[in-house]
């Protein structure tokens, strides 16, 4: 599994292992977060994507997301911290160990890294996609839609889900009480797009200057202007 950050892929690999016979890996391409890497046919080793899903969050609830995360947390990137500025500077994307990513603007990390990652479902019919949105909308019906297409046997009669936010998760999978954390979880702050309060006018103009509309479209998201009037 991979995808952007707090785009949903801790939570979706809870609700796969609490339900399903599987446990979902992270890093298989060297970091959840980051592309899946271009392989040359003369490299000594390839690649196996025979199997795995991508997570995707609409440019909005991305962007605010994404800004949030680097005031909590404060890892693995390097940006304005002003939120006007946050959009519109350039990003840094790194780990400890690693080199970086660098991008004119978060804009821009959403669009090449949803773009690496449609490429690589084009490619292979067993990746497969999974919007943000669509899972707090139905996450039962979207784990057994996820959970046919790879095979994979229920464990559980009642469907679980985590109440409260989700930890910071490696590969390792556990109990419920490892996946989650002491603060409660709201998706009611999401399916009402909540978010869309801090942006202005000329946020929003901007960021519809910057996104790719292909990707928009691939993803199945309405174009920019479209989400901000819901």
């Amino acid at each position: 599994m991979v995808g952007a950050f707090r785009c949903g892929t801790n939570y979706l690999k809870a609700l796969l292992e609490l339900n399903h016979a599987c446990e979902v890996r992270f890093h298989t391409y060297g970091w959840k977060h980051g592309f899946v890497p271009v392989v040359s046919e003369f490299a000594d080793d390839k690649l196996d994507i025979s199997s795995g899903v991508f997570v995707t969050k609409s440019p909005l609830s991305f962007l605010n997301s994404r800004h949030s995360y680097y005031y909590e947390v404060g890892r693995n990137m390097d940006a304005l911290k002003d939120w006007p500025d946050f959009l519109r500077s350039p990003l840094t994307i790194h780990t400890e160990i690693s080199p970086e990513y660098r991008f004119r603007n978060p804009v821009d990390y959403w669009n090449a890294l949803n773009w690496n990652h449609l490429s690589v479902a084009r490619k292979n019919a067993g990746f497969v996609h999974c919007r943000y949105e669509s899972l707090i909308a139905d996450d039962e019906a979207l784990v057994a839609e996820l959970a046919a297409e790879h095979g994979l046997a229920r464990n559980s009669a009642a469907f679980v889900r985590p109440v409260m936010k989700m930890k910071r998760m490696s590969d390792a999978p556990g109990a419920r009480k490892r996946y989650e954390s002491d603060q409660r979880f709201e998706p009611e702050q999401y399916r009402s797009r909540a978010y869309l309060d801090r942006y202005t006018p000329e946020d929003i103009e901007f960021i519809a200057s910057q996104v790719d509309p292909e990707v928009l479209s691939q993803l199945g998201y309405d174009p920019i202007e479209t989400e901000a009037q819901a």
